[in-house]
Formats: C-alpha cells, sequence, structure tokens
C-alpha cells in the first residue's frame, strides 16, 4: 500500500472521529444547558405489574395513563410489565396515578419506590462517577 493512502486514511479517521466527538460534545452541551429548562419540577416514576401484561393490555394502560393531567410521557416494558412515566409534580402524583391505574383494570402491581441509599447517589446511570462516560457528562454539563 502506498505511503499516501496510508496518511489519507490515517487524516480521515482522525477527521471522522474529531467531528463526532463534536457533535457529541455539543449534544451533552444542549441537553444539559439551563436556558432550556422552563422551570417546571418534572418526576420520574415506575409502577412494576405482578402479574402478565400482554401487549395490547399494555398499550390500553399506557394510553389511559398518557390521558391524565399532568402526565408528560409513558413508556411501558411489557416483557418486564414495568410502566414509567413522568409528570409535572402539583399537576399529578405517583400515589394518584398508582391508584388509578389498580383501579382502571383491578391489576396487581406496586409502585416503585427509590431506597433512602440510593436517593443520595442521583442518577442511577451515573452512579459510578469513577467511569468515563460519568467524567465527560460532568464536566460537559459543568461549561
Amino acid at each position: 500500500m502506498k505511503k499516501s493512502t496510508i496518511i489519507k486514511s490515517v487524516l480521515w479517521l482522525t477527521g471522522t472521529f474529531l467531528v463526532l466527538s463534536f457533535v457529541l460534545v455539543y449534544h451533552i452541551y444542549q441537553a444539559t444547558h439551563e436556558g432550556k429548562n422552563d422551570l417546571r419540577q418534572r418526576q420520574l416514576s415506575r409502577i412494576d405489574f405482578e402479574q402478565k401484561i400482554d401487549s395490547s393490555e399494555a398499550t390500553k394502560i399506557r394510553s389511559f395513563v398518557q390521558g391524565m393531567e399532568g402526565v408528560e410521557s409513558t413508556y411501558f416494558n411489557v416483557k418486564d410489565g414495568i410502566l414509567v412515566y413522568t409528570y409535572e409534580v402539583g399537576k399529578q402524583s405517583s400515589i394518584a396515578v398508582f391508584n388509578k391505574v389498580v383501579d382502571f383494570g383491578n391489576y396487581k402491581a406496586k409502585r416503585y419506590v427509590v431506597s433512602a441509599e440510593e436517593a443520595t447517589k442521583g442518577c442511577p446511570a451515573f452512579a459510578d462517577q469513577s467511569t468515563f462516560k460519568a467524567k465527560l457528562v460532568t464536566l460537559i454539563s459543568g461549561l
């Protein structure tokens, strides 16, 4: 292989890596920048279903919760029987949503409540602050 071909390949790979790295840093900065926050308090909650829920029933539950006042987004993991949703604090509460869901279909379920120890660690995605990912996000969001 010619020396010039190798140099061109290395330059292309380096350039591509730099562009993709810049896009990643820019995305993290935009996602964590305070100017985008509309200052509403949101809470993430979870309901674990103790019975098997099929995909059609999961769609019904998800639509029911999505239609509640103050609920902003929902996701149902059918495989694990877990409903995750976000709601605006003050317009809705996790206890009210849970009670309405259980009454809606007489489901056997329980609310997932974070332990005091888990709450002190913050976001579970960055619980291990020694990882490269956690350090990178902390660095970029601190800009």
